[in-house]
């Protein structure tokens, strides 16, 4: 929920790859947040650098190389390596959380 402070809304970033619409389903229901979708490998680090969220969420596959380079680069930029990242495991039924950070 936004306070009467906050000056612009809280955005959340979600990476995912097509097919997995039943986790995107469950993650854009984010209450008072600003959804912005990228779908690897389409420029997804910079389009994060340049939407600048306050939060991102990968959903990624075991053997998603692209996905591991996003969260690489997002860690290895002073820009970015603030913004906490949820990291889901897409095993085609359901997102598994497997880190916070």
């Amino acid at each position: 929920m936004m306070t009467t402070h906050d000056t612009k809304p809280r955005t959340v970033a979600i990476v995912a790859r097509g097919g997995h619409e039943s986790e995107l389903a469950a993650l854009t229901d984010v209450g008072d947040f600003d959804v912005v979708r990228i779908e690897p490998p389409h420029r997804a680090y910079s389009n994060i650098r340049r939407a600048a969220p306050d939060a991102v969420i990968v959903c990624l596959e075991f053997d998603d190389a692209e996905c591991m380079q996003v969260l690489s680069m997002l860690k290895l930029d002073g820009a970015t390596s603030q913004i906490p990242v949820i990291t889901y495991l897409a095993d085609h039924t359901a997102p598994v959380p497997v880190a916070i950070n």
